[in-house]
């Protein structure tokens, strides 16, 4: 049975990396597609003209311009009259600014909260954010966490929040062909926005303090801290490129950031055979497996990074089989369509 897919967004980054994993597996079933997004959003850029054509763009200065994507839903639900609509959010104040409307205007709906992260500090506005979506909850059909870390600090934290139906789904991504070369055991690599948030202090200091035990540091993003990085010749920065070129710069992956949820970049260096050596609390360590395709830090002294990245170099061959093996549980061909089925 044909599907109408109905996308809410005003994701970058991680969520835009979801959406274009998500749209793409849906258009390979055959469904129909409305994407409401602001303009140059980031999610654009993944999209070939063939999956440009499966998809009916709706684009806004803002997303949250009320009256023109109010325009845009009285234009899908015209045309959708007698159709199941699913609705997916990844936004919790999108969803309290439009929910009310969704619920009354469409008979026949689905709505999904797709939530991917949690927040470093609590204001008084992301309590209100959080009771008021709290409201909304028990009309959803199903809300997503990308992590049980995620889930577990929402319903914490935020103790308004009471599911009644949510599930963990965690990212996932293309599984690639991947070589026999093991060359690449002395490079490290960072790949994320070059800010304090994400570590690329961190990510310097280590370099400052192992570079001379010949390993390389190939590193790519952009971001504030870019001038700040430790300078060296075996310090290379990048501006950012495919993936199939990024991931056959370097070996092993270091994440450095202070919290992360379920990054892409762990998931794509798996799929490539490449393991990670993470110093980050948080869903991270429910997809690594600690001294198998990986290694999960507690000390966070330089000493200890120093050890682990020999460990990984000395066994690379071990790791890399496993990361291998590891990645068959992310293969976005598989996950994305449980995901929509379920839907």
């Amino acid at each position: 049975m044909k599907k109408i897919f109905v996308i809410i967004s005003n994701g970058e980054g991680g969520i835009a990396t979801f959406q274009k994993y998500l749209i793409k597996n849906i258009s390979k079933l055959n469904h129909k597609i409305y994407f409401i997004d602001k303009k140059n959003n980031s999610t654009l850029k993944f999209f070939n003209r063939k999956l440009k054509s499966k998809v009916k763009f709706f684009k806004s200065d803002t997303i949250y311009d009320i009256k023109k994507v109010f325009t845009f839903l009285k234009l899908i639900k015209k045309r959708e009259e007698n159709n199941k609509v699913i609705f997916v959010f990844s936004n919790p104040l999108l969803l309290i600014i439009y929910f009310w409307f969704l619920l009354f205007y469409f008979k026949n709906k689905k709505i999904n909260l797709f939530i991917h992260s949690h927040m470093l500090k609590i204001n008084f506005s992301q309590i209100i954010i959080n009771f008021l979506s709290s409201l909304i909850s028990p009309f959803l059909n199903k809300t997503y966490f990308v992590s049980n870390f995620t889930k577990n600090w929402w319903l914490k934290y935020f103790f308004f929040y009471k599911l009644s139906n949510y599930k963990v789904f965690y990212n996932s991504v293309k599984i690639p062909r991947v070589s026999k070369n093991n060359k690449l055991k002395n490079i490290i690599g960072f790949v994320g926005r070059l800010e304090i948030e994400k570590g690329i202090d961190v990510f310097s200091d280590i370099a400052r303090f192992i570079v001379k035990n010949n390993f390389k540091f190939e590193i790519f993003g952009d971001g504030s801290q870019k001038k700040n990085i430790f300078k060296h010749t075996n310090v290379k920065i990048n501006k950012w490129q495919k993936q199939e070129i990024i991931y056959k710069k370097f070996g092993i992956l270091l994440v450095t950031s202070p919290i992360e949820n379920c990054p892409f970049s762990v998931l794509e260096a798996k799929s490539y055979g490449i393991p990670t050596l993470s110093i980050s609390d948080g869903g991270i360590r429910e997809i690594v497996k600690n001294n198998k395709d990986g290694i999960i830090l507690n000390l966070k002294d330089l000493q200890n990074v120093k050890k682990s990245l020999f460990k990984i170099r000395q066994n690379y061959n071990f790791f890399k089989k496993n990361c291998l093996y590891e990645r068959k549980k992310f293969n976005e061909k598989i996950c994305y369509l449980k995901l929509i089925n379920e839907m």
